[in-house]
């Protein structure tokens, strides 16, 4: 089980603000107060988005609340073409996208019934044979009163593997082919059909989370999906349930206190903080450019910095996700790389390229501790958070 990223949409300005662009695509929700342990949550009306993340096999988890809109009461439109009701990836509270063609989801309909879908309508024009529900639940397994960690575990193939898990228990789970039941020659090839196993031919790879549903070509009308409210999202590379299926899954955020080892970048902005670390404790209600570490084209250059203690006495620590507010300059990209020491060791991630000139979030996942095993407490009060510029 390893951390891909985690998400408590605690960076993008604050309450009122917008999810920011950068990490996440498609029809972005505001944030507002109430979530879980004091910090913002998202107002989810109908909202479809989505990220990077996934592969071959993986589980997402999501603190969520649903309050209306119940998925079986809308139809389904296109502006040239009418059709029945039907449970498309419009209606998901969460799944799964190869290249924008949407695989399966998890759908909850009025009834408390969770159901999986694969497929999603319209993705190559108006018709509803590419959208199937393949497994579904009785009623009643959904609570609508009050937040519940829903996780959705997928491992894609033919005789692919998928469940979901509410408050850590099990509601439905199906061994059943969980691709895109649509015609791979014609949608992605634009060729004739293919052979009759041509079903198999869909990677068994997805490359995007998303919640809600936005897939290729699609075009909505009325009122589709949920409303309600969704506090956190998890993201974890894995090829079994297993853990973390805990109700109480949530996200801490540790700020910048103190410059490390490093300091390779200037202090800049319109009002400059006095030293490079108070440059960067405005994540939580980003300041943009008034306050601001600069680096310059000599490359590569990092920065170190000390952070706060995680506040728990015991806490079972599945990841480290780094998250900065980056831009790049007037042209061309930038890179950013995030990396880890303890003291002792340092564990660099990825790259994250900066394509904007305007300030989005960029992070980077770390299921590992900076001394390669499973992550402890200890490790996470001496880490120590470097930023550089690579490119």
């Amino acid at each position: 089980m390893e951390l891909q990223w985690a998400e408590p949409f605690t960076t993008y300005g604050g309450i009122g603000a917008t999810v920011g662009a950068g990490l996440w695509r498609g029809s972005l929700p505001g944030l507002v107060s109430g979530g879980r342990f004091g910090g913002p949550r998202v107002r989810w009306d109908r909202h479809s988005m989505s990220r990077g993340g996934g592969g071959p096999a993986f589980t997402v988890s999501l603190a969520i609340k649903l309050e209306g809109s119940p998925v079986q009461a809308f139809r389904l439109t296109d502006t040239r073409l009418g059709l029945a009701n039907t449970l498309t990836s419009k209606n998901w509270i969460v799944g799964c996208a190869w290249n924008g063609f949407a695989y399966c989801g998890l759908v909850v309909s009025n009834d408390g019934a969770v159901h999986f879908v694969r497929g999603g309508a319209f993705e190559n024009g108006p018709n509803s044979q590419d959208v199937e529900v393949y497994a579904s639940s009785g009623g009643g397994v959904f609570p609508f009163t009050g937040w519940c960690l829903v996780q959705f575990h997928v491992v894609l193939g033919v005789a692919g593997t998928t469940t979901c898990r509410i408050n850590g228990d099990v509601v439905l789970s199906s061994n059943a082919y969980n691709k895109n039941p649509g015609d791979y020659c014609s949608y992605v090839l634009r060729q004739a059909a293919c052979p009759l196993v041509s079903d198999n031919l869909w990677p068994d790879l997805a490359t995007d989370i998303v919640i809600g549903g936005p897939t290729r070509g699609s075009i909505y009308g009325g009122g589709l999906g949920w409303t309600g409210y969704i506090d956190s999202v998890w993201a974890f590379d894995t090829t079994d349930l297993g853990d973390p299926y805990s109700p109480d899954l949530r996200v801490d955020d540790l700020v910048p206190n103190g410059d490390g080892a490093l300091s390779q970048s200037a202090i800049g902005g319109t009002s400059p903080a006095a030293t490079r670390w108070q440059s960067l404790t405005d994540v939580a209600v980003p300041d943009d450019a008034a306050t601001t570490v600069v680096f310059d084209d000599t490359m590569p250059k990092t920065d170190e910095y000390t952070l706060a203690n995680l506040p728990h006495a015991d806490p079972t620590i599945y990841g480290v996700h780094a998250v900065a507010i980056a831009r790049r300059g007037p042209f061309g990209t930038a890179q950013v790389r995030f990396g880890l020491n303890d003291g002792a060791n340092t564990v660099n991630g990825g790259l994250a390229r900066v394509r904007t000139p305007q300030f989005q979030s960029v992070g980077t996942g770390f299921p590992l501790a900076p001394d390669g095993g499973a992550w402890t407490l200890a490790d996470v009060q001496a880490l120590r958070l470097r930023i550089g510029r690579e490119t």
